[in-house]
């Protein structure tokens, strides 16, 4: 590392001090290509490792997946970065300032922030973020921040990540809470339904002029109403078909999640019963008897689910 008494020691830098000068900034270009093929490759040698992964049935440890992902392999770099940094003199503040007329500072400058803790951040976050598809991912890339602000990176860096990874997060939950909106919704009997609902609705607004009643379109005869309603009702007075999100570690974000899902599914019937009743109460309708199988309001259906 060329110091600050070396550059400054004479006007026309020595032979040593240019050949150490050139040595520095090929060594940071070579470091930061590395740093940035190792992150374009992050997904590539996760997946080569839970290739290699004994039988899970045989490790009593925590899922490949979690152990092997692009985000696990950034932190186990992100670690070892550190803590070279940490014990290495040549990252001691300083070590690479210089005066701004020092024919060396261009040079300095560019191998200091190409080895700074805030290059090493945004390159490896930035490429593991693209593989980021788990709260666990998620976590993961937390530590990694936490970590690396404890080995000097800036408060700024940080504080963007700490941003941008939770702007992740409640984009993956989401996308979870729709996925088990789904399955909720289909196993209590309304997943049908809706979707039903949801292509019937679409047809007439793409084509006004279609006069096909609701109660004629495929999946929303009576039939389908009264037995997906009636399981729906069944359902209502079990409590398990609700999603637990027992994956998720943090309590108020699991019944935050529980709570959405839940919300989810009245609105589905909400959606669904003031169609029916639009329907019934219009000028024609095929529906017959509806309240033999429409037997709770969306009041009543609120108060039973908890919402």
């Amino acid at each position: 590392v060329v110091t600050t008494a070396m550059v400054n020691a004479s006007v026309t830098p020595s032979s040593l001090i240019t050949t150490l000068r050139e040595c520095l900034q090929e060594a940071s270009e070579s470091y930061a290509a590395s740093m940035r093929v190792y992150g374009t490759m992050l997904d590539t040698f996760a997946t080569e490792a839970r290739d290699q992964e004994p039988n899970f049935s045989t490790v009593e440890c925590e899922s490949p997946a979690n152990r092997h992902s692009a985000a696990s392999l950034a932190q186990t770099l992100l670690l070892k970065i550190s803590d070279a940094r940490q014990t290495s003199p040549g990252f001691l503040p300083g070590m690479l300032q210089t005066s701004t007329t020092s024919p060396s500072s261009d040079i300095l400058d560019a191998a200091e922030t190409v080895l700074s803790l805030e290059f090493v951040c945004n390159t490896l976050l930035g490429a593991a973020l693209a593989f980021c598809d788990t709260l666990s991912d998620i976590e993961t890339l937390r530590n990694c921040v936490t970590t690396s602000t404890k080995a000097g990176c800036s408060s700024d860096c940080a504080s963007h990540w700490e941003g941008v990874l939770k702007d992740t997060e409640i984009s993956t939950l989401g996308v979870l809470c729709e996925t088990e909106t789904s399955r909720l919704l289909y196993g209590c009997g309304l997943g049908a339904l809706s979707d039903a609902l949801s292509s019937y609705r679409t047809s007439r607004e793409s084509n006004p002029k279609i006069t096909l009643s609701m109660a004629s379109y495929p999946g929303l005869s009576q039939g389908d109403l009264e037995q997906g309603i009636g399981q729906f009702y069944t359902s209502l007075y079990s409590p398990q078909e609700v999603p637990s999100f027992d994956m998720l570690k943090d309590l108020a974000v699991r019944n935050e999640c529980r709570s959405r899902t839940t919300v989810s599914v009245w609105e589905a019937y909400r959606r669904l019963y003031e169609a029916i009743m639009e329907e019934v109460t219009g000028d024609h309708s095929d529906y017959t008897s509806v309240e033999s199988f429409l037997g709770h309001d969306p009041d009543q259906v609120r108060t039973l689910l908890s919402v």
